[in-house]
């Protein structure tokens, strides 16, 4: 049997499609607007994960090559990954992905762009850190020792 039509009857498989998953549009209820990435990151995660369809953005399966038996399975896969990801994107965010090729493509783009530490907030937090004075206030002393 090849290795493809074992793969995609195979529930274990990261290749199994059930027919919820060719009917869901909407992976997740959270549309990520550019605002609170790493929740919609973790939503997406999770629902991703329950599907068994982590492994297309966590970059842990790669793509096969062209011809491969698995490639055509793989891309449909991949595929419906990406439809779900651009059904949780704000129109803006969708359109700015649209035309990346793969889920991990698209998964790393968004990292790059959403999941980044402010320069300047880091810098004002750790100046504040740097300006705390306990002047008096044996309390805080008395804790650290």
């Amino acid at each position: 049997m090849p290795t493809e039509v074992y793969s995609s009857l195979n529930p274990n498989s990261a290749y199994y499609l059930s027919n919820n998953d060719l009917n869901t549009s909407k992976l997740v209820n959270l549309v990520f607007d550019g605002k609170c990435f790493n929740d919609w990151k973790r939503s997406m995660m999770i629902a991703l994960s329950a599907r068994n369809k982590l492994c297309f953005v966590d970059g842990t399966l790669d793509q096969p090559a062209a011809n491969s038996q698995d490639f055509r399975i793989w891309n449909r896969c991949n595929d419906l990954v990406i439809s779900w990801m651009l059904g949780s994107l704000e129109v803006s965010i969708a359109r700015s992905v649209l035309y990346l090729k793969t889920t991990r493509d698209i998964w790393l783009d968004l990292e790059e762009r959403f999941c980044q530490s402010s320069g300047p907030q880091l810098f004002l937090v750790q100046q504040k850190l740097c300006d705390l004075n306990q002047e008096n206030h044996k309390l805080i002393s008395g804790f650290f020792y």
